[in-house]
């Protein structure tokens, strides 16, 4: 019964590789002058922008690296 209401339930249960497909969340938010906090899903790092370039911690991910750049 439950394999077969399964099966009639179809497409209703995203399949896992499917979810490993969403799209990350990411932001930027400024917190001080000059200072931003950056976000790649749970994870989060800080930038500097100064006149000389900017200073930043590790991007976590080459994804997010990316993003960033």
């Amino acid at each position: 019964m439950i394999a077969l209401g399964l099966a009639a339930a179809g497409g209703s249960y995203p399949h896992p590789a499917s979810a490993a497909r969403k799209a990350p969340k990411r932001s930027i938010k400024k917190i001080a002058t000059d200072l931003y906090r950056y976000q790649d899903n749970f994870h989060f790092g800080v930038f500097l922008v100064t006149s000389d370039g900017i200073i930043m911690t590790d991007p976590i991910n080459k994804e997010a690296a990316r993003w960033l750049k």
